[in-house]
């Protein structure tokens, strides 16, 4: 994005830096659906596999019961290293140079879009900047994901602005094609 780009739209933030390159390794986060879905398959699958064809009830209820708890510890062994692997990158984020930290204010024009902050989130790591148009420091990696917020925030206020919404009209059920 252009310098002549950045301060476009309502209230642009003011970014006091050049923008670093968006790199693909820094920005890639992992889909805890398919985490979940995964440990969740295989703890049934394994069910299914110790059951057996002719099982009787008992046995089921308790094989399932017991799956379900694998699944359960399982499921917070993932997330908790995904927790410690999260504070980890955060701590050697802060302990980064000060050179490494961008200054940014984002106008209060965009609490009505946004809500009072704006959730940034890198490696399943998550920050949040106030929306109260005061400056704030942060990582230089968290920029590119804030300009492609506010990029696309602007791009939906702009097709507001440009939609004749008076055109639009409630269709009942006389008004459809059968």
């Amino acid at each position: 994005m252009s310098d002549a780009t950045k301060n476009k739209g309502p209230g642009r933030p003011k970014i006091e830096h050049k923008t670093p390159k968006n790199d693909a390794k820094t920005i890639q986060a992992t889909d805890q659906n398919e985490i979940l879905s995964k440990i969740i398959s295989e703890s049934i699958a394994t069910t299914l596999a110790k059951l057996g064809t002719n099982a009787p009830k008992e046995q089921v209820q308790k094989t399932t019961t017991d799956a379900r708890k694998d699944a359960v510890r399982k499921l917070n062994a993932v997330f908790d290293g995904v927790r410690h692997q999260n504070e980890a990158f955060l701590q050697k984020l802060a302990k980064a140079p000060r050179s490494d930290f961008i200054t940014v204010t984002i106008p209060r024009v965009y609490r009505k879009y946004f809500g009072s902050q704006i959730m940034l989130g890198l490696n399943n790591s998550v920050i949040s900047i106030p929306v109260d148009g005061k400056r704030y420091q942060i990582h230089k990696h968290f920029v590119p994901i804030l300009e492609q917020k506010l990029q696309y925030e602007d791009e939906k206020i702009g097709f507001m602005e440009q939609t004749n919404f008076e055109d639009v009209r409630y269709v009942t059920d006389k008004d459809k094609i059968a």
